[in-house]
């Protein structure tokens, strides 16, 4: 039986193909008061993040930057941007994703930086290329 726990992520490369950077999420069911505040806009990217996280618990997310330090990186996005992922296992590549994710909480604009400059393609190439060697 081929792994399908993938194919959510896999799914956003045809969105960088087409040269768009992903559909955002926007707040249309809450009233904007104290009592029923907005969610700001966010990327599907961080949606499809968290879903994977809560459903794949084996992956450890929660515990990224744990992740990180085992693997010589650092939470930043220089370090995430420039790490090496070729030969990394799609634990590591979706340690990433939970650190861009919750990067952009500290810093608007991380992922959309990140997308811009190929870091989010290359790493779903990474998990496509794992997910064919199955």
């Amino acid at each position: 039986m081929v792994d399908t726990k993938f194919d959510k992520f896999i799914g956003l490369l045809e969105l960088l193909e087409t040269n768009s950077v992903g559909e955002w999420i926007i707040d249309k069911g809450h009233k904007g008061t104290e009592d029923d505040p907005i969610h700001f806009p966010y990327p599907i990217y961080t949606e499809v993040v968290y879903e994977f996280e809560h459903e794949n618990p084996e992956y450890e997310l929660t515990k990224y930057e744990e992740l990180f330090k085992e693997r010589g990186l650092e939470w930043g996005q220089g370090s995430m941007e420039n790490a090496d992922v070729s030969h990394m296992d799609a634990q590591s590549i979706m340690a990433l994703f939970m650190g861009m994710v919750q990067s952009e909480r500290f810093c608007d604009g991380a992922i959309m930086e990140m997308i811009k400059s190929g870091t989010v393609r290359k790493w779903l190439m990474r998990l496509k290329e794992l997910k064919e060697r199955q």
